[in-house]
């Protein structure tokens, strides 16, 4: 995941958890409180409310 030098990548296993990312997914997901669970991080952070805008 190293090679992606220019794009966030990051590894979800079946229950969503974030299992590894490169520095780009992780600075990308900075803002929230913890970056542990897609899911945890979409519906509970009060960042996630921001982060993925509806239309």
């Amino acid at each position: 995941m190293d090679t992606f030098d220019s794009t966030p990548a990051f590894v979800l296993n079946r229950t969503l958890d974030i299992v590894a990312r490169n520095p780009l997914a992780v600075a990308l997901f900075s803002p929230f409180t913890s970056a542990d669970n897609l899911v945890r991080m979409v519906f509970t952070d009060p960042v996630g409310r921001s982060f993925y805008r509806s239309r």
